[in-house]
């Protein structure tokens, strides 16, 4: 897969497994509302390295590449929120996993 420049700089992607999600609970505060939105819509759900992308960024990409790195067996038992990169800040205190989204 080639990677998209772009997008490797301007997105990065929030892994959380459903024992992340019971730790952060149903209404953590401090995120930005489209990251919000998808966490809830991830939220109860089986992630099995599914992706939540909000309508409202420019994000083309997946993550594919990613299984084939050693942390693609975390990333099966995991769901994905795509975040902006300039919002990754308000993420430093939940749980999970930060990763780039392109190679």
């Amino acid at each position: 897969m080639e990677a998209d420049g772009a997008n490797a700089m301007t997105h990065m992607i929030w892994w959380t497994t459903q024992k992340d999600c019971e730790a952060i609970g149903e209404k953590p505060e401090g995120l930005p509302d489209y990251v919000y939105a998808e966490y809830r819509s991830r939220l109860g759900r089986p992630a099995r390295g599914r992706l939540w992308v909000h309508p409202s960024l420019d994000w083309k990409g997946d993550a594919g590449w990613l299984f084939e790195q050693p942390i693609g067996a975390y990333l099966e038992s995991a769901g994905g929120i795509v975040v902006a990169a300039e919002h990754v800040h308000h993420l430093a205190t939940f749980p999970g996993v930060l990763t780039a989204a392109q190679l």
